[in-house]
């Protein structure tokens, strides 16, 4: 599937979610789609709900002092033999957000220098 341009951070994410909430978080996930500002995308696109489909993604976190992003194709110049990555240091979530200004490095696949 093909990203959608615009759509970064449309619907909500959780981090560092406890065992018993879990439930409520896949719930606040789902209910993005309908937020107000993903309705307002998709009007704007174009495109119907059956097209937008959602998934949930649960993963184990772990300690670390940095976090980031790593694309297999540049999201900027749509060129899939550059690896971008983007990264700040603290919790990820203010890269989710758009909240907090990463470095951000590109990478060529095959000698991997920058």
């Amino acid at each position: 599937m093909q990203a959608l341009p615009g759509n970064m951070f449309l619907f909500s994410s959780f981090l560092g979610v406890r065992r018993e909430n879990i439930p409520d978080a896949y719930c606040a996930v789902m209910a993005s789609k309908y937020s107000p500002r993903a309705i307002a995308y998709r009007l704007r696109i174009g495109l119907d709900e059956d097209e937008t489909p959602m998934c949930v993604l649960g993963l184990a976190m772990v300690d670390a002092a940095a976090r980031g992003v790593l694309y297999t194709a540049d999201p900027v110049s749509n060129d899939d033999e550059v690896l971008s990555i983007s990264a700040l240091w603290g919790i990820g979530e203010q890269l989710v957000s758009g909240a907090g200004v990463a470095d951000t490095f590109r990478c060529g696949k095959p000698t991997l220098r920058s």
